[in-house]
């Protein structure tokens, strides 16, 4: 998810032989730095707005760029940094990347397994019937604390921290519980077992009470469609459109 563009003044100069050649050169650089800061504020964001349903904040400025000094030279990088959460760069390339469309593994579903709770093989889907607690964030998306509040409950049930019939408005308030096969094994239907998954123990529901699926693991790691252009199609489109207003009008300005 990086694209590296160089311009070339010298071929440039021989072209516009009216101007010296060592204006044509800073023209260049001052228009591959206008180009780059403006494709990163205005045209990629407004193509993603465009390309993906409700994109988050984060998407829209995942963006940085890598100049020169005194050269026609920049690259266009997307965000990798994995300490601010899932990183653009890895959820961004199964779409548009124009590699593997395998849907970026996020650090819930590598947390999961770092602690055996999920086989390797597995991935998990929230339950989103599941209104109650599953909440929806702005973007109508899984809203992120639920991931959070999920690992909470967890690391409380294997603490014992928690009654069979702790109840409370949040997650981590009732007991939670990870199964990474169909139980239980001694239901001889196949109908009669609960897939693998995170469940919540909900009290009250009978003698017995009643377990309501969290997330579902499913197997084997699921596909995303990739859009029809790619993040490669998008810089040299917006490069086409927006280099030739800005080269003419810092000639202008700055052409002797």
């Amino acid at each position: 998810m990086a694209f590296k563009m160089t311009f070339k003044p010298k071929d440039l100069s021989k072209k516009l032989d009216k101007y010296q050649a060592k204006s044509i050169r800073f023209v260049s650089y001052r228009s591959v730095e206008d180009l780059g800061r403006k494709l990163r504020d205005v045209n990629i964001p407004q193509r993603y707005e465009k390309l993906f349903i409700a994109p988050v904040e984060f998407t829209l400025k995942s963006i940085f760029l890598k100049d020169y000094d005194n050269k026609a030279k920049i690259d266009f990088n997307t965000i990798d940094d994995k300490s601010l959460g899932n990183p653009p760069a890895f959820y961004l390339y199964p779409v548009i990347g124009g590699g593997s469309n395998d849907v970026y593994e996020t650090r819930f579903a590598q947390w999961l397994k770092a602690n055996r709770y999920m086989k390797r093989n597995q991935f998990p889907v929230a339950n989103l019937a599941y209104k109650e607690m599953m909440k929806k964030g702005a973007n109508n998306r899984l809203a992120s604390y639920i991931y959070a509040n999920t690992q909470r409950a967890l690391r409380k049930t294997d603490a014992k921290q928690l009654k069979y019939n702790s109840q409370g408005p949040e997650i981590q308030d009732a007991r939670v519980f990870a199964m990474k096969d169909s139980f239980p094994k001694k239901a001889k239907k196949k109908q009669n077992r609960y897939q693998p998954g995170i469940y919540r123990v909900k009290a009250n529901q009978g003698k017995k009470g009643a377990i309501i699926p969290l997330f579902k693991f499913i197997t084997p790691k699921p596909t995303v469609r990739r859009k029809t252009i790619t993040f490669y199609d998008i810089i040299i489109q917006e490069t086409a459109k927006e280099l030739p207003l800005i080269f003419e009008r810092n000639l202008k300005k700055y052409g002797m």
